[in-house]
């Protein structure tokens, strides 16, 4: 496979599992180290988790240089077995994406032009989700 279709199908799964990320300016306040200690408490809880899943109701918007602005609205959802599985789903209403993860295989289908890809991953859900990042757009 090669490395152009590598990088399509791990920018498809970031984007599907979290959408589009903007990039904070300089001049960002710092976060709340309250804040901060509860994403960690969050982050630390479901890193210990074996299975879980969630759902998220996304809304990003494109500001063009015309000043128009353009909002997109995207349904994911998430099933995690670790150390080796993985299910993603992302629909939008012209597109429904789904990954999946066997800890094989990562694949994807887009029912709505009819794409399905395969890519060799490591064994572990961990390992796979860093090499989809490095492979990315």
């Amino acid at each position: 496979m090669t490395n152009v279709t590598r990088s399509v199908i791990a920018g498809l799964c970031a984007v599907t599992l979290v959408g589009p990320v903007g990039v904070a300016s300089a001049g960002t306040p710092s976060a709340d180290p309250d804040a901060l200690q509860i994403l960690k408490r969050m982050t630390d809880y479901l890193g210990g988790l074996k299975t879980f899943s969630m759902h998220t109701e996304n809304s990003y918007e494109d500001v063009f240089d015309s000043g128009q602005k353009i909002q997109h609205d995207f349904s994911s959802s998430i099933v995690i077995s670790r150390p080796d599985k993985l299910f993603a789903e992302r629909t939008d209403g012209e597109i429904d994406q789904f990954f999946t993860y066997d800890g094989a295989l990562l694949s994807m289908y887009e029912s709505g032009h009819d794409i399905y890809a395969t890519v060799t991953a490591p064994d572990n859900l961990d390992d796979m989700l860093v090499v989809a990042q490095v492979a990315g757009p």
